[in-house]
């Protein structure tokens, strides 16, 4: 006797009845995939934190000198190992536009809403600071990395335990740093974000990257080739 022919919809209810476990599991196996791959993907991972605190503004075209010239001149490798080196830049300006009943800037109302917010739950960044009543805050935070960890001993030349004076360094001699930054301000890192007294493997990466980059920017060496 002749087996009578499945119509589509027959054989596919048949799939479905003796396979679906199988295929509710692979669904799911390709969702998942597919998200993770689209996180990394998607997910901006730069090998460079920068933070400037100071009383300038930097507009598109300047921002971008100033990120090229870290990346193409003082970023040693590429840290984060996804084949790029970059490096991004967070600008926090306590100066508001105008002066004050004094003639003294006026100070930005939201400033501090956002350095409180970095405080608390920003992660590890290289710091260039300008306004030396925002670093002594950080330092009686103790929110600095000691040069001494990072380096393995303070420099003879540093500012202090935690800082170096940018002008004390090479790189302050690059055209795309020293057009925009001043000899005074002072360079240092975060420490990384602690939560209930553990530091997550995240933080952790970061941390080690920055501090990489760190030793990278006080070991540079100026040549007048590097000008961009």
């Amino acid at each position: 006797m002749e087996k009578e022919k499945q119509s589509f919809k027959d054989k596919v209810v048949n799939i479905w009845y003796y396979y679906k476990i199988h295929l509710i599991v692979g669904l799911f196996i390709v969702v998942v995939l597919g998200f993770v791959i689209g996180t990394s993907i998607n997910t901006y991972n730069p090998d460079a934190n920068i933070l400037y605190i100071g009383g300038k503004s930097f507009n598109v075209e300047d921002s971008e000198y100033i990120i090229d010239t870290i990346e193409q001149r003082l970023i040693g490798a590429d840290y984060n190992k996804n084949g790029k080196i970059e490096a991004d830049m967070l600008i926090l300006n306590p100066i508001a536009n105008g002066k004050d009943e004094y003639g003294d800037p006026n100070w930005d109302p939201d400033f501090y809403s956002k350095f409180e917010q970095e405080i608390n739950t920003g992660d590890t960044v290289i710091l260039i600071i300008e306004n030396k009543a925002i670093y002594e805050m950080l330092m009686l935070e103790d929110l600095l990395v000691p040069l001494a960890d990072i380096l393995g001993e303070t420099p003879a030349n540093a500012n202090d335990p935690f800082s170096m004076k940018l002008g004390d360094l090479d790189m302050s001699k690059l055209d795309g740093i020293k057009l925009f930054f001043s000899k005074e301000a002072l360079v240092c890192v975060r420490q990384p974000r602690v939560v209930n007294g553990i530091t997550d493997d995240r933080a952790k990466k970061l941390q080690e990257y920055n501090e990489s980059i760190f030793k990278d920017m006080l070991g540079y060496r100026f040549h007048v080739s590097d000008q961009m």
